[in-house]
């Protein structure tokens, strides 16, 4: 959803808050901070629409997985490369469900 350097950015300024709070003598701020730049550096690595998308490969439904997929507007800027692997696989399955000429390309 959110571009992957606007993610790392989050992250250290809330990493850069958290020594801060520390200093101030606030632990309980610090360690929640700790927290929540633990979660953007793990969205950096994994995409939140492609965990999504793949929660809704479980359950079988292919249109919701596509709409997911969708919602990533340009793959190249918004996901690393490992990610992009995904990305492809996904489509690869949903439309080797839909068409499967489609598919080979």
């Amino acid at each position: 959803m959110f571009n992957k350097l606007f993610k790392l950015v989050l992250a250290f300024l809330s990493i850069v808050f958290c020594v801060i709070q520390f200093m101030n003598d606030n632990i309980g701020n610090g360690i929640a901070l700790i927290f929540l730049s633990l979660i953007f550096i793990l969205l950096y690595f994994k995409n939140e629409m492609l965990i999504l998308a793949f929660l809704r490969m479980r359950k079988q439904d292919f249109d919701g997985t596509e709409r997911y997929l969708n919602m990533i507007k340009n793959p190249e800027k918004s996901l690393i490369k490992k990610q992009h692997g995904y990305y492809n696989y996904l489509f690869g399955i949903i439309y080797s469900q839909k068409n499967l000429t489609q598919a080979e390309k």
